[in-house]
C-alpha cells in the first residue's frame, strides 16, 4: 500500500526534498502539532488567555513547527459541514505581513521568558531583528512545507 501512495501521490526524489527542509539547528521542543482553532480555546473575559487542548499529535518538533502548522491550518476549515467535513481555502492563508507580525509577537514572549532576570536593551533587539527573526522565518516556512506534507 505504501509503494502504491509513493508512486500515485509523491515525486522521486521527494524522501531526500523533505530531509533537507527540516531545520538542522534548530531548538527542538515539546510541540502541539496540531495548532488549529478547535484546538485554540480563549477565555471569554480575556482573549490573550488561551489554553490548548488535544494533545494526542504532541511530539518533538523543531521550535517553528507549531506555527507553521498553525498559518496551514488557517486555510482549512475542519467543521466543514459537507463532504469529508474539511475544505480548504488558499485566500485564508495569513499574509506576509500577518506572518511576520506572529512569528516577531511569538519570538519576543519567547526571548522574554528565557531573560526575565535581564534587561533587554535597543541593541539586544536590533541584533535579534537582524539575526534571530529571518533564520526563524526561514524555519517556518520551510515546516510549513513540511507541516502540509
Amino acid at each position: 500500500m505504501i509503494d502504491l501512495l509513493d508512486r500515485t501521490f509523491l515525486f522521486t526524489g521527494y524522501k531526500e526534498y523533505f530531509r533537507k527542509l527540516v531545520p538542522r539547528d534548530s531548538e527542538i521542543v515539546l510541540a502541539h502539532n496540531d495548532a488549529q482553532e478547535n484546538n485554540i480555546l480563549a477565555s471569554l473575559e480575556d482573549n490573550t488567555k488561551i489554553t490548548l487542548i488535544d494533545y494526542e499529535y504532541g511530539g518533538w518538533n523543531p521550535m517553528a513547527m507549531d506555527i507553521a502548522n498553525y498559518l496551514n491550518e488557517c486555510a482549512v476549515d475542519n467543521a466543514y459541514p459537507k463532504g469529508m467535513g474539511i475544505k480548504y481555502y488558499p485566500c485564508n492563508f495569513p499574509t506576509e505581513f500577518e506572518r511576520n507580525l506572529l512569528i516577531k509577537s511569538y519570538l519576543e514572549i519567547h526571548y522574554e521568558k528565557l531573560n526575565e532576570d535581564k534587561t533587554v536593551t535597543i541593541d539586544d533587539y536590533q541584533r535579534w531583528e537582524k539575526n534571530v527573526f529571518p533564520k526563524f522565518e526561514q524555519e517556518v516556512k520551510q515546516c510549513c512545507l513540511m507541516s502540509s506534507f
